[in-house]
């Protein structure tokens, strides 16, 4: 398992995080001394680094994209020094910050490395897989841009967690389609074959425009169809 959080911190290591000019060298020393410890089997200092560089870069307003890298570390930190529930927090804080900034092409990165760790952290834990919720229920929090009575199908994932990673590559590759529409996400229970989280682009003001955007879709090889929300 070692092995496995190592590899996550050298790859976090080498996304090359954007760093403020101004508070640079100080949390930035703290993250490179994190990463000393860890590699050198101690722990609890990785844990102590990490924490003075997340303060920090608080105190400084870094950017999302570094703060999430920061709580990435201090999770796996806290997990090879058996604090499993301390990494628990950290990732739901990480998740946080994934949510708000959703649209961002970072997001997808980040959230790969989150789904490699957070099973290590389930495990130690003796936490379950997410509850699967019941048909009608919405899977994520759609964003509240938009109105209107009428969404799009473009995917269906089994595992939750791969609903906003989903979309994010649906947007990056479809971004003139899909601009200014919210996440919405269905669950649907098709029995022995188990719960999908379709995945819906909303919202759109009348049948015809949600036809029109299909159409262009399709056109690009992508799977669409129209659903009313009524």
């Amino acid at each position: 398992m070692f092995q496995s959080l190592r590899s996550l911190l050298c790859f976090a290591f080498l996304l090359g995080l954007s760093i403020p000019a101004v508070a640079a060298a100080t949390w930035q020393e703290h993250k490179i001394a994190g990463f000393k410890a860890f590699d050198k089997g101690d722990y609890a200092d990785a844990v102590v680094q990490f924490e003075a560089a997340l303060t920090i870069a608080y105190e400084h307003e870094a950017t999302a994209r570094d703060l999430g890298g920061l709580l990435e570390n201090l999770a796996t930190a806290f997990l090879a020094d058996g604090q499993p529930q301390h990494a628990w927090e950290a990732v739901e804080r990480w998740d946080r910050i994934l949510a708000e900034s959703a649209d961002e092409p970072w997001v997808l990165e980040q959230q790969r490395v989150r789904e490699n760790l957070a099973p290590l952290i389930r495990e130690a834990l003796g936490k379950p897989e997410p509850t699967r919720k019941p048909e009608g229920t919405a899977a994520a929090t759609p964003a509240l841009a938009g109105s209107g009575d009428y969404a799009i199908h473009l995917e269906s994932v089994q595992i939750e967690d791969n609903v906003r990673p989903s979309w994010a590559e649906l947007k990056a590759a479809h971004p003139s389609q899909l601009a200014g529409k919210s996440l919405l996400v269905k669950p649907v229970d098709l029995g022995e074959q188990g719960i999908f989280y379709r995945i819906l682009a909303a919202h759109f003001a009348d049948s015809a425009e949600a036809e029109n955007v299909c159409r262009e879709l399709k056109g690009l090889g992508q799977y669409c169809a129209v659903l009313s929300l009524e």
